[in-house]
């Protein structure tokens, strides 16, 4: 939604394009004083004296409104990449939009939190803040205290959860993994996005993630890793994107790593392969990315070899999915 001040600006793009000189814009409206006003957003524009400006600058409504909202986009959509941009580690494309933003408002829902935070990531990455400053900004714009406890988190505030989650140390770092779960499990905290199965899919890769890259697992961390290996094949159902498969494919491959081929955690790692490599993908999408992952499918022939874990899903299966 528009501001007073937002409607003013626009104006004022329009006034600077056409070359008319303010005292000439102004001139039996209001004061050049009242204008100025209206455009730091001291004062609101009132209805009337806006539509006479509009009516000087021969400019209609229905035009007014498609300028507005294309400027509008133009510069949402470059916050929006710039976020990007860092989140890639593409720290050259990122300075270069930079400069040509650095000195405008950040207006959109990304630009509140998310790319201040991604800006501050950058410096850090780039050596020119300490991890501590970074940290602390961090706590800072996000409010943790308040935002762990809070029962709503928009998409923006839970990108910029991931972020901190990236560098914080572990003691915060299991809360937050906590408070995710609780995101994921839909316990006591509501998400909020205008594409929710994406965001939500963005939650429990980067919970799973967090939780397989700990440095010791505890049996509640395994049970968390089964229940979001569960939540991602539900979703995924209906998201087909490249990305998704290999994200959660290294993932499992780490975990897979990490506790040493214990045959108890293993069926997790059997059960996430088997189940994407069973779907019927049109396009055989799948089977494309996992014959490009040599250490995917070495880990995968290894779980087929192991007669006592086969044995024990096809029993598990037979007992879900059939009565006697």
């Amino acid at each position: 939604m528009y501001s007073s001040k937002d409607i003013t600006n626009y104006l004022e793009k329009i006034r600077v394009e056409k070359g008319m000189k303010i005292s000439e814009f102004t001139s039996g409206i209001t004061s050049t004083r009242n204008y100025s006003r209206y455009l730091s957003g001291e004062l609101d524009v009132p209805f009337q004296t806006f539509a006479k400006l509009l009516n000087r600058l021969d400019t209609v409504v229905k035009d007014f409104i498609v300028y507005a909202f294309n400027d509008w986009q133009h510069g949402r959509y470059n916050e929006f990449l710039l976020a990007e941009y860092i989140r890639l580690n593409q720290f050259d494309d990122a300075k270069e939009l930079y400069e040509t933003m650095k000195n405008q408002e950040f207006s959109s829902d990304v630009g509140r939190k998310l790319l201040p935070f991604s800006i501050m990531k950058m410096n850090y990455e780039l050596g020119e803040i300490t991890l501590a400053a970074f940290l602390n900004y961090g706590r800072s714009i996000l409010n943790l205290k308040k935002i762990l406890s809070s029962r709503v988190i928009t998409k923006e505030e839970v990108e910029t959860l991931f972020i901190y989650l990236e560098y914080c140390q572990d003691l915060e770092k299991q809360k937050i993994i906590e408070y995710l779960l609780k995101v994921v499990k839909k316990e006591e905290v509501h998400l909020v996005s205008w594409n929710l199965p994406i965001t939500e899919l963005q939650v429990i890769t980067n919970t799973l993630h967090a939780i397989v890259f700990k440095k010791e697992y505890t049996e509640n961390d395994h049970k968390n890793i089964k229940y979001l290996i569960n939540e991602v094949l539900t979703i995924v159902e209906n998201i087909r994107f490249e990305n998704t498969y290999d994200d959660f494919t290294q993932i499992m491959i780490e975990y897979y790593n990490r506790t040493n081929n214990k045959e108890k955690y293993n069926e997790v790692v059997f059960y996430y392969f088997s189940s994407l490599l069973s779907r019927r993908d049109g396009d055989d999408l799948l089977k494309r990315e996992f014959s490009k992952n040599k250490e995917a499918r070495e880990i995968f022939v290894k779980l087929l070899s192991d007669r006592k874990l086969l044995n024990r899903n096809f029993t598990s299966e037979m007992r879900d999915n059939y009565e006697y």
